[in-house]
């Protein structure tokens, strides 16, 4: 009898446990996709001009935007070929992307942000 009231305990503890602990994970995943968000928001409302000597959006922009977030490690704009433009990381810059997986159903360019 004691050893069922023991086990009993232990499993309405970790129940507990596992249930406030899931509570924790989901608010910080949250708020994790919040900023995430909220960069990448920034980040297209600067892309406002198609040519890219008018652009406000640079690598020092790029920078600026990912400098204190700690999920996106870096943030590149990419053209309709798949050349990286502009990068927070300057080792990006010039680097061919694959776009195929950007494609919709009707095949035509997906923007991204």
């Amino acid at each position: 009898m004691a050893t069922y009231a023991i086990n009993r305990n232990f499993e309405t503890t970790s129940t507990q446990s596992l249930t406030t602990e899931s509570i924790y994970v989901d608010d910080h995943l949250n708020r994790a996709f919040q900023q995430i968000d909220a960069t990448l928001t920034t980040a297209r409302s600067l892309i406002t001009v198609l040519d890219r000597e008018q652009s406000p959006i640079n690598e020092n922009t790029l920078s600026n935007l990912v400098a204190s977030d700690r999920l996106i490690r870096s943030l590149s704009l990419i053209d309709t070929n798949g050349l990286v433009v502009a990068s927070s990381n300057s080792k990006n810059i010039n680097a061919i992307v694959p776009i195929t997986p950007l494609l919709d159903t009707v095949g035509t360019k997906t923007p991204v942000a």
